[in-house]
């Protein structure tokens, strides 16, 4: 063989290497794209009960974006399957209430699993929601998710009764987040981010405890060895590192920090943990000798002192507010001082004293013992987050039987804010007149849209009136009046330089006050 014959089938063979790589990674990006877009979605269902068939509402041009349980009846190209290969699918239960509710046109969701095969942990939860009838034809929604089953058995079921961490039979290692208080409602995501790794490190049976902003990951020794369990701890204590704007503060103790303490104890020790400018470096460990600090001493004195004041005393600070309209003509309204309740604890950062059990209770105490307070003729500012934590029973009775009592809910996020807007709503039903305020200190269009009837008062905050020399700001200001308009709100301006903005903010068709200084 010549030389030139050498370099040729050396060419040809180069060029048969590269589209057979070409072609292997074509094909293992075609099948990465079936399984990642086939993981959960949506199809509409067409079925013909007259005939006994079934298809996809939709022409599907693309068979991986059906659920692989699907795929065994093969839908793809909008064909017609006979119902039965369908029915197939499902266990006897849910096959039973579709036929049941095909034959008696209810309109019904039915929740199933079904197993890809005995050897796999993974499964797909399906809802099925019969949308509607005609004549004989059914039309229906089937959702799915693919799940691995393997994460269910990472955590149990988030519990909000902390008995089991003082229980003196109790034995376990804890890792616990002192959660940020703005993301509170986000805490099953939070608790969901550590499932895909706690399976690949066969970590299971762990309990978890929700006390409000505190979350614990438990390991008990009656499941797991306490050599594994320190493990699984410091397994915690690396993961959360990708998490940290989610919490404040993480730990982790054994069980002899809390077993035999009173549930005062408990809360103290807590509390001095989120308020004190206590370091806890990266994979602290925290034992019973703190409560030998005479730094959590100290603390401690002063904190029940102020529990013993909320809990025998049913009053609080007043301070009266000028309020002046566009007219200048003055009133007078008592603000209530919640935050004097604490001074003693000398917390000078308002976001750490609002992360308090301490500062949450005393709000919960106000709604609890309205009469005591007597909450007539006052305002009182509350964060939206503590807001929620009130029974609709409670503010309902403070909004219906103390008619000039105002709360004005401090919005931190549109979720929170949302689940009040629904709270209120809910009261609404029966009494469409009551209504609480909203205290708005930045530029935030979600918010907007959540106004409505719910809201009767709408007060601008002095950090956000400091800034009316900004158009933004003033556009901002249009839109609330726009609310305001439309659901016959009354705008407060706190701390307003009324010479200046007078000309620019007034209008006629507006209730419009202020106060010269800030609150």
């Amino acid at each position: 063989m010549t030389e030139s014959s050498i370099r040729i089938v050396w060419v040809i063979f180069l060029l048969l290497s590269v589209i057979s790589a070409v072609s292997l990674i074509g094909y293992f990006a075609y099948r990465a794209r079936i399984k990642t877009s086939n993981k959960n979605g949506f199809s509409n269902f067409l079925v013909d009960t007259e005939k006994e068939r079934i298809r996809i509402n939709i022409h599907i041009k693309e068979v991986w974006t059906q659920p692989s349980f699907i795929k065994k009846v093969n839908f793809a190209h909008n064909k017609w399957r006979k119902l039965d290969d369908f029915l197939s699918l499902l266990d006897n239960k849910s096959k039973a209430m579709f036929i049941s509710a095909i034959k008696n046109k209810e309109l019904v969701g039915i929740n199933t699993i079904i197993a890809h095969n005995k050897k796999s942990f993974v499964n797909t939860k399906v809802n099925i929601t019969i949308n509607s009838f005609e004549n004989n034809l059914v039309y229906f929604t089937l959702n799915w998710i693919e799940n691995d089953a393997r994460e269910d058995r990472v955590f149990e079921s988030i519990n909000i009764n902390t008995d089991y961490l003082l229980d003196r039979s109790s034995e376990y290692l804890a890792y616990c987040f002192i959660l940020n208080i703005k993301e509170i409602g986000n805490v099953n995501n939070f608790v969901s981010l550590f499932k895909l790794n706690c399976v690949k490190k066969k970590m299971y049976n762990i309990k978890v405890f929700l006390d409000w902003n505190k979350l614990f990951f438990v390991v008990p020794f009656s499941k797991i060895m306490e050599k594994r369990a320190s493990q699984y701890i410091k397994n915690f204590a690396k993961w959360s590192l990708l998490y940290k704007h989610l919490f404040i503060k993480s730990f982790c103790f054994k069980h002899t920090l809390l077993i035999k303490r009173e549930v005062n104890t408990y809360q103290t020790l807590f509390d001095y943990i989120k308020a004190n400018n206590f370091i806890l470096t990266d994979n602290c460990f925290l034992t019973d000798k703190i409560y030998e600090d005479i730094s959590f001493l100290t603390f401690k004195e002063k904190y029940e002192y102020v529990l013993s004041e909320i809990n025998n005393s049913y009053s609080v600070d007043l301070k009266k507010i000028n309020i002046f309209n566009f007219e200048d003509k003055k009133f007078k309204i008592n603000l209530m001082r919640t935050d004097l309740k604490f001074d003693v604890l000398n917390i000078k950062s308002d976001f750490e004293l609002s992360s308090l059990d301490l500062y949450k209770n005393l709000y919960l105490n106000v709604f609890n013992n309205p009469d005591e307070f007597q909450l007539n003729g006052k305002l009182l500012f509350i964060n939206d987050f503590i807001f929620n934590l009130i029974e609709n029973k409670k503010i309902e009775n403070c909004l219906l039987n103390f008619k000039s009592f105002q709360p004005i809910i401090s919005a931190n996020s549109e979720k929170s804010i949302f689940r009040a807007k629904k709270k209120i709503e809910i009261i609404q039903k029966n009494n469409a007149n009551v209504g609480v305020g909203l205290k708005i200190s930045k530029i935030n269009n979600d918010l907007i849209s959540l106004i409505n009837s719910w809201i009767k008062i709408i007060w601008v905050d002095k950090s956000f009136v400091d800034k009316l020399n900004n158009p933004e700001v003033l556009l901002y200001i249009s839109m609330i009046y726009r609310k305001a308009r439309q659901y016959n709100i009354l705008i407060f301006f706190e701390g307003l330089d009324i010479k200046n903005y007078r000309k620019v903010l007034q209008t006629d068709d507006l209730e419009l006050y202020y106060t010269k200084q800030s609150i």
